[in-house]
């Protein structure tokens, strides 16, 4: 076999595979809704953390809409779900609708339509880190009702504490947006940990002691290509548009420094307050922030033009 005949094997092979891939997805699909009632819409989603928080979003803007959820697991089968979707002519795809997160790499060439919604942030992590959430958590959880001024002397504290920390991860967000903007460049072991983004103390945060956080490329992109993206990645928004789990991680980690504080004797954030008389809640995760999160105006949008205005329920915007 040639090396042209070779190439070509290969390249019907992905082709094939590709289509397998497809036809396989939608056959789980089509199999996970054949018990739902035809009245009943499907929402499709990334993962089980996309599924809970549309949960809450769904119960502010269409608590009247029966919907049952299916998770694709990853954006990638999302998309070729949609494409299979797209192209059914048996009307498999009226009544589904797919919820993705932007990330880096938006819908990868495809139109967001009636059918498909997109996050206007990174992803739906970025939603949660906000004032509205925290003043929340303030009034809620650490008890501060009655006591205005020390909300907004910690609200104040946030604001400049998570700027500081987009500041210390942006060149990492840089790294992470040229290898999904080059379709041969793979990023190597995500950072998962805020220790390996930042050190997070209330009033001041810097760099890991580690040094900057970076992630390695494989391959490592030129010094071209990244100048060729650098003017695209400055004209982003870095609380909307940089990476939302990072964003989230470093949030659970300042509210956590802030309840150690609400609970110390020689507290700082909380020194104009009495000691809480009742139980200051703590352990924040995605799943109990959630509740908290404000439906993004985006989304209401997409809600009312593809179930129609009528069906949409009156909601606060989020304060990014």
């Amino acid at each position: 076999m040639t090396q042209a005949e070779d190439s070509g094997s290969s390249f019907l092979k992905r082709i094939t595979n590709a289509k397998s891939s497809r036809a396989v997805l939608k056959h789980e699909f089509a199999t996970h809704i054949s018990n739902i009632p035809v009245s009943t819409a499907i929402f499709v989603s990334e993962g089980p953390d996309d599924k809970c928080i549309y949960h809450y979003w769904m119960e502010k803007l269409i608590p009247q809409t029966a919907y049952e959820s299916f998770i694709s697991e990853n954006k990638c089968n999302a998309l070729k779900l949609y494409d299979s979707l797209c192209s059914d002519l048996t009307g498999l795809a009226e009544r589904v609708y797919f919820f993705l997160d932007k990330d880096f790499d938006g819908p990868q060439g495809r139109t967001p339509s009636s059918k498909l919604f997109l996050t206007d942030c990174y992803s739906v992590e970025n939603y949660f880190v906000c004032r509205q959430v925290l003043e929340s958590v303030l009034t809620v959880d650490f008890h501060c009702n009655g006591y205005p001024s020390t909300r907004l002397e910690i609200l104040n504290c946030f604001e400049t504490d998570y700027a500081q920390f987009l500041k210390v991860t942006k060149q990492l967000n840089f790294r992470i947006f040229v290898a999904r903007q080059l379709a041969s460049v793979q990023c190597v072991d995500m950072p998962s940990r805020i220790s390996h983004l930042a050190d997070v103390q209330l009033g001041k945060v810097s760099s890991p002691h580690s040094g900057p956080p970076t992630i390695a490329l494989q391959p490592e992109p030129s010094a071209s290509q990244f100048e060729q993206l650098a003017a695209a990645f400055e004209a982003f928004d870095p609380r909307a548009h940089y990476r939302g789990k990072f964003a989230l991680l470093f949030f659970k980690e300042w509210l956590a420094m802030l309840r150690a504080d609400r609970a110390s004797e020689h507290c700082v954030m909380f020194k104009e307050l009495p000691p809480a008389r009742f139980k200051i809640h703590g352990g924040f995760s995605f799943e109990t922030l959630a509740p908290k999160v404000p439906p993004p105006p985006a989304l209401k949008a997409f809600l009312a033009r593809a179930m129609g205005p009528s069906k949409v329920e009156a909601s606060a915007a989020p304060q990014h």
